[in-house]
């Protein structure tokens, strides 16, 4: 199914890489069942992402001597962790494998997350927030790397635009409804009022059902193992992959992959920097980083400032949690738009590709 149009079947005894043999497995169950692993993450971290900003109000701040001031850290600070986990996770992750760091990530997650909700001082809870984004700095570049290891090309860019772009705009909704039925509940300021204990316990749900899994479902990534030369592994890994879509047949010489050359390297950081200094990159990645940053900027004013001049509209509590859900929701059509457009520029590709082959044939 994922198989490109005019893309044949390499013949069998030719050597062939494993990019190509994961086009032969092509998209199915395996890499449905990776994306909701992955998104199952992501909807954890976009939980995270506002948590604390939309509760501060609830907080026994009077009991822990907490001012403004300590809103603007405790908020901060996760996204410090996260930077931190990010460059962490992005070195790491080409030396020990992709794997590996999503357990690091749910080791780290689960049981900081259950600190945190437990917190008795500010101090404690500011600390366990920035443990708490250094695990989400781990786990986003993980994922997109490894679903887009996982995924044919036809099907890749959707792929990794669904992890961001719809899961993290999952998870505010879903931890601002839930804060909708605990207010409707228990009440905003009810007596020695605990609720906003249980929206920080909540990112643990979908955290733990995609460490589970990724333990039954999810090997290491292919192109990791590729790299350091354990084709036999990479091997047992695509047939693992058929297997689960049901295309074993379509694997050429058994899953096994040709080896890299001499200079292919996971990580050539001199390479790399030439690349980025030469035509087209050294136009194009500025403005990409610049169009990111000014996309941040808006993300990041929605997350900090929105809760913010909510609580000064004067509405009650439930009707400010609305408001937030419905900014949130604002972002899915603009990403459904890009799935489109990404779409559309794949099967525009996949045709070219199948006249460019056709064209070589005759």
């Amino acid at each position: 199914e994922g198989v490109m149009k005019g893309q044949s079947k390499p013949e069998s005894g030719e050597e062939v890489t494993a990019e190509e043999q994961i086009e032969q497995i092509g998209f199915g169950r395996f890499q449905m069942i990776a994306v909701v692993a992955f998104v199952c993450f992501i909807v954890a971290d976009g939980m995270e992402l506002v948590v604390t900003n939309i509760t501060w109000s609830v907080l026994p701040r009077d009991e822990w001597g907490a001012s403004d001031y300590a809103r603007g850290v405790l908020v901060s600070v996760s996204f410090f962790g996260f930077v931190l986990g990010a460059l962490i996770g992005g070195f790491t992750g080409d030396v020990y494998g992709r794997l590996p760091l999503l357990y690091a990530h749910s080791i780290i997650f689960i049981p900081t997350s259950v600190v945190s909700a437990l917190s008795q001082s500010l101090l404690q809870l500011v600390v366990t927030r920035f443990i708490v984004g250094v695990s989400m700095g781990l786990v986003l570049p993980t994922a997109v790397s490894m679903i887009s290891e996982f995924t044919p090309q036809a099907y890749r860019g959707r792929a990794v635009i669904l992890l961001p772009g719809i899961a993290y705009t999952l998870g505010q909704v879903l931890v601002l409804l839930l804060g909708i039925g605990l207010i409707s509940t228990y009440g905003y300021h009810c007596l020695d009022c605990q609720w906003w204990r249980w929206m920080l316990l909540a990112g643990i749900v979908p955290d733990l059902t995609g460490i589970v899994l990724v333990y039954l479902y999810i090997p290491e990534s292919p192109r990791f193992l590729l790299y350091q030369g354990k084709l036999d592994k990479v091997a047992e890994v695509l047939k693992e992959m058929s297997e689960i879509n049901g295309t074993s047949e379509k694997l050429v010489n058994g899953g096994r992959c040709k080896a890299l050359g001499d200079g292919e390297e996971l990580v050539d950081l001199w390479k790399s920097t030439q690349e980025l200094c030469a035509e087209p990159l050294v136009r194009t990645v500025p403005l990409a980083v610049l169009t990111w940053c000014f996309l941040s900027v808006t993300l990041f004013t929605q997350v900090f400032m929105w809760p913010i001049y909510v609580e000064t509209l004067g509405f009650d509590h439930v009707t400010q949690y609305w408001l937030m859900t419905l900014v949130a929701l604002v972002e899915i059509p603009g990403v459904i738009l890009l799935l489109l457009l990404v779409d559309a520029r794949e099967s525009a590709g996949k045709e070219s590709a199948g006249k460019e082959s056709a064209g070589k044939e005759s």
